[in-house]
């Protein structure tokens, strides 16, 4: 099996159990990812680097600039570089475009916050018409389109789309603001409330559009 690079905030061989070590703030350890990259090497060409940015459940963010200059080094199966794949989950089409920052394909899961009502189950692909050929190809030898009732509840969700994220980032701001200020909670992972030289923020102005309806704490 040729090797994937792949990880939620970092990278990791396939056919390896250890994963890229984190540090606390959720962003790749700069050594231990170089680490990565070379274990990957000696174990085969490598086909593809797998990214969620931000990470689930960490909110770890992954600078995809970075992640193209890494790439842009190797080498895959067919001599040319990997394939950046990137899942944009959890910002969706609103918040982060990563084909504007050096991905090649960007998976979303719509059933989440693009379908937004739990109503329905599927998933987006998004690429240029190369890219997206031998998926559009396997996708129909295996059968896994959307049945249309499926495709008519993604395409009613589209038309809220932006307002819902919208007001989703609105509330978690609020709410963010009310356990920082909170004497029972320790701390709080959002954007607006990391320290200061903390690594996320300028992360996610390169990579994003607005600050995301995501928070933490503890």
């Amino acid at each position: 099996m040729r090797p994937i690079v792949s990880s939620m905030v970092g990278m990791i061989p396939v056919s390896a159990p250890e994963t890229l070590a984190l540090t606390p703030n959720g962003c790749w350890d700069i050594p231990r990812r170089e680490e990565a990259v070379e274990s990957a090497c000696g174990k085969g060409p490598i086909a593809a680097l797998y990214i969620e940015t931000p990470a689930n459940p960490t909110n770890g963010m992954v600078d995809l600039g970075r992640a193209r200059k890494i790439v842009s080094g190797l080498h895959g199966p067919d001599a040319n570089r990997p394939v950046i794949i990137v899942d944009n989950t959890m910002l969706g089409p609103i918040y982060q475009v990563p084909l504007a920052h050096g991905a090649d394909l960007v998976v979303t899961s719509l059933t989440k916050y693009v379908g937004g009502h739990s109503d329905l189950i599927a998933g987006g692909c998004s690429g240029t018409a190369a890219m997206l050929e031998p998926i559009r190809g396997m996708r129909t030898i295996l059968g896994t389109m959307c049945d249309p009732h499926t495709g008519w509840l993604v395409m009613r969700s589209l038309e809220t789309l932006k307002l819902r994220m919208t007001a989703a980032a609105e509330g978690a701001r609020k709410v963010a603001a009310f356990l920082n200020a909170h004497p029972k909670v320790a701390s709080v992972w959002y954007l607006g409330f990391l320290p200061e030289g903390h690594p996320d923020p300028p992360v996610s102005s390169a990579n994003a559009r607005a600050q995301a309806p995501l928070s933490a704490s503890k």
